[in-house]
């Protein structure tokens, strides 16, 4: 089935080439000549290539008539003026008289005060355009008014012969008098070459002429070819000719009356389709698309029923060629056409399998392009009319692919729930998180004691309907997590059940790794991490199918546990180059959400919030163009590190826990995110937000979005692991920061103690490196709030110790600025002074000017006191 993913793979591929062969040193200059007639996806490759902006060494130069250019071209020239690529515009008007004098002296090897005349005239009658002169003068040649002189061994006219002589009054009328001099079959060809277009194979024109003239060498076509090189009116291109000026073409396709148009066009295709099929498959599939667009411009002479069907499957063979070759533009407007032609009311019932073809294939097409409305209406036919569901499968499953572009993830979940059911897999109406426990042990029931070489020895599944319904659970499952996760839970469950019952599958490893996932929110960490291992030796045995969105799960789940979190980080960008480069736009643009929401918390040795802030931005530019959800991911994450770096908020109060600014509107997004159930980024945001408010000291609010961020939490319980352990962190430190405020014991002494009780049980059982500095923080806060000092400080200092040596810089410097507070509460004047100096050069190091400041202010003046 056909999507985008190719197209983006090739585009990434040559955004690759082009940075690895562009330098300072040999810098690459790209022309394209005729935008105007540009397609979209040449446009969107374009665009990908001069806003790259890893590339500072590449010109491009885009030549187009500004007085009709497409919509989309004019899209794109504001798409490039909006960005901070510098762009030039050069407008070229008519040649003035000197223009003019300079071009005709400079053409007859005259002095330019020789040509005055000459040259006068010429611009009176052709007022400057460039392709008028150059045809007139050769017009003047062919009629002898402009002559070499061997005696004074130079160019002659006589001018007041070519002032008195009538002339066309535009370049397209002139070149069409010099046509009509040349022979009939100069003509013919010119006229058959126009029908084919502005450019074409040598081949095409061979195979038509033999329709006029049988010798099978083709002498005379090679010496009219050359002769209309020669003068001018075509340039040899690859295999074939091109018009060297599209006014030529439009004069060549003038030489045929226009109500003979359609009628040479139809009898053009059917000779070459006649001609092409007799020469083979080979020489058929070669000419495909010059075939079916002679006869496609000549629609309108199609009568007989079954030439029409026939059509259609011409039709249907170029889409899918074009489709193939990621021209999804190109390969709707075959398919559609295709469409057309086959008699609406009967055509499901006569020509039933090249129906369900035609209308698949071009729903899958426009869901690559892009139009996913029109999508929707090609794809309804075969949902009504597919007589079984293995034949509505490629409907549904681009059905469900146009409804995620539209944000409309529920609907995408709902349809995939019920194409699950029609191949055997149903799910209970009202899925709760009881249901999804006991699901979960009876999964652990199948997997317990099954070492992965058992499990690498199970069949393959022979069944076709599980294998369907395991490529749906994948899709419906992805989609799931973001608006519904407790139908991810069970959907994931379903496969891992399948995969032990019935088989394995490509998709088996996906299953397991999403199962490390849920069972790490469960506390499962230990079969966790053993589903973690079985994933990995899938992909292995697959080949390495879904080795980018399994390295993702996990790196976002069992191994943030078990392995240094700052580790974590290059092995999910790992993921995202595997999405990329496996052409999987939705899953690379999840991963580096991921990656940027994960380096708000967490950051490697030797990286700055600035090098953050740069990284995103790239990410930004390179990616925000795919109109995805899960770019919502990275722009929360970069307003936040925004807010984090400076004081550049739009909030009229300077809450650095509102994330309106450069990259985002608040109360906008958040509207976006309930209007198509985005719980997830809703939650995301009142994390962050949770988190800005309780690190700027705004206790009360940090405690109101933390209740908020609960309730969220109670409808999407499988969070990335990072989420957990930061939500797990901070919760317990607002509670202990309500607390010291006198807050109410029996609600927020609960949620510290917990919050502590687990960072011990993480650190005990899973990794000291990611959770000892963190329980110790919590311990402290604890200890502070019963007023227990040598508890306190003890514990604040091995905060302070085990987050410096595990490289947490901004945990280090939370905690160093905890403690300088706590001094500074108990009066401890100087150590509060000293060790809060020290957590502002720590934030510094961090890269959070804003935060340094925040704490600068609150260093005592006077630190004798």
């Amino acid at each position: 089935d056909v999507t985008a993913e190719a197209f983006d793979r090739i585009v990434y591929s040559l955004r690759s080439f082009v940075r690895a062969i562009a330098a300072p040193s040999h810098p690459v200059i790209i022309l394209f000549d005729d935008l105007q007639w540009a397609d979209q996806s040449t446009l969107d490759v374009i665009v990908m290539l001069v806003t790259d902006a890893e590339n500072n060494s590449i010109l491009f130069v885009g030549c187009y008539r500004d007085n009709e250019p497409s919509a989309e071209l004019e899209q794109t020239l504001l798409t490039a003026r909006n960005t901070k690529v510098p762009v030039t515009e050069i407008r070229l008007g008519e040649l003035d008289g000197d223009a003019v004098n300079d071009l005709v002296a400079d053409t007859l090897h005259l002095s330019p005060h020789l040509t005055q005349s000459l040259s006068v005239s010429i611009h009176a009658k052709t007022r400057g355009n460039p392709l008028f002169v150059v045809q007139l003068m050769k017009s003047l040649y062919d009629d002898k008014l402009l002559r070499y002189s061997a005696s004074a061994r130079r160019w002659t006219w006589d001018i007041e012969t070519i002032q008195a002589e009538s002339i066309a009054d535009n370049a397209v009328d002139l070149m069409l008098e010099m046509m009509r001099s040349n022979s009939d079959e100069a003509q013919w060809v010119l006229r058959v070459a126009s029908c084919l277009g502005s450019k074409f194979e040598e081949k095409a024109i061979r195979m038509l002429y033999l329709s006029i003239d049988n010798d099978p060498s083709g002498a005379l076509l090679s010496q009219i070819l050359s002769s209309l090189v020669e003068d001018g009116l075509l340039l040899p291109d690859g295999e074939g000719f091109r018009f060297a000026h599209d006014q030529i073409w439009e004069a060549s396709y003038s030489l045929t009356p226009e109500a003979e148009r359609e009628v040479m066009h139809m009898e053009l295709g059917r000779e070459l389709l006649r001609r092409a099929r007799a020469a083979g498959k080979a020489e058929f599939e070669t000419m495909l698309f010059a075939i079916v667009d002679q006869i496609n411009h000549g629609a309108s002479e199609l009568t007989d029923p079954d030439e029409k069907v026939q059509v259609a499957e011409l039709n249907l063979l170029a889409g899918e060629k074009a489709s193939r070759a990621c021209a999804f533009l190109p390969a709707s407007v075959y398919l559609l056409q295709g469409c057309v032609f086959l008699d609406e009311g009967n055509s499901w019932r006569d020509h039933y399998e090249l129906s369900l073809r035609l209308h698949t294939a071009l729903g899958e097409v426009q869901v690559a392009h892009g139009d996913n409305e029109s999508a929707i209406l090609s794809l309804e036919p075969v949902l009504k009319q597919g007589k079984t569901i293995r034949d509505q499968l490629r409907a549904q499953n681009a059905f469900m692919l146009a409804l995620i572009a539209k944000g409309e993830l529920n609907d995408a979940v709902q349809r995939g729930l019920k194409v699950l059911e029609q191949l055997g897999e149903s799910f209970p109406a009202n899925i709760d998180e009881a249901t999804v426990r006991e699901e979960l042990d009876k999964t652990e029931a199948l997997i317990q004691g099954k070492t992965i070489e058992n499990i690498l020895q199970y069949h393959l599944i022979a069944d076709e309907n599980k294998i369907a319904a395991m490529k749906f659970l994948t899709v419906t499952a992805r989609i799931a997590y973001n608006s519904n996760q407790t139908f991810f839970s069970l959907s994931v469950l379903r496969m891992i059940n399948i995969s032990m019952v019935n088989g394995l599958c490509p998709e088996s490893s996906f299953a397991f790794a999403s199962a490390a996932l849920l069972l790490c929110n469960f506390g499962r960490r230990d079969l966790a991490t053993h589903c973690a291992d079985i994933a990995l030796a899938l992909l292995k045995k697959f080949n390495g199918q879904y080795e980018h969105v399994v390295l993702l799960i996990l790196g976002l789940s069992i191994h943030q546990y078990r392995q240094p979190q700052q580790a974590c980080l290059d092995r999910l960008r790992q993921a995202g180059r595997l999405a990329i480069a496996s052409g999987d736009v939705m899953w690379a643009i999840a991963t580096i959400g991921f990656v940027a929401f994960n380096e708000v918390y967490v950051i490697e040795r030797g990286k700055t919030l600035q090098d953050v802030e740069a990284e995103m931005r790239a990410y930004i530019q390179e990616w925000s163009s795919y109109r995805h959800f899960s770019m919502d991911f990275v722009m929360l994450s970069f307003q936040a590190v925004l807010n984090l770096v400076e004081n550049t908020s739009d909030d009229a109060n300077g809450d650095p826990s509102v994330l309106t600014g450069e990259a985002m509107e608040q109360e906008k997004a958040l509207a976006a995110f309930e209007e198509m159930n985005l719980i997830t980024l809703k939650r995301e945001m009142l994390h962050l937000r949770m988190y800005l408010a309780y690190l700027f000291h705004r206790y009360d609010l940090a405690a109101e979005l933390y209740n908020r961020y609960k309730e969220v939490a109670k409808v999407s319980q499988i969070f990335p692991t990072v989420e957990v352990v930061s939500a797990t962190l901070y919760s317990g430190l607002i509670a202990a920061a309500m607390l010291q405020r006198g807050g109410d014991m029996a609600v927020w002494r609960p949620i510290a103690c917990e919050a502590s009780s687990k960072m011990k049980e993480w650190a005990e059982k899973d990794s000291a490196w990611n959770f000892s500095h963190r329980h110790a923080l919590l311990r402290a806060e604890l200890a502070a709030v019963d007023g227990d000092h040598n508890v306190a400080v003890e514990a604040y200092q091995e905060a302070m110790s085990a987050a410096a040596t595990h490289s947490f810089v901004n945990d280090h410097a939370l905690a160093t600025e905890r403690t300088g507070l706590y001094f500074l509460q108990n009066s401890y004047i100087a150590e509060a002074v000293k060790h809060l100096q020290q957590a502002k050069s720590l934030y510094e190091e961090w890269g959070s000017q804003r935060k340094a400041a925040h704490v600068a202010r609150m260093v005592p003046l006077d630190s004798s006191m």
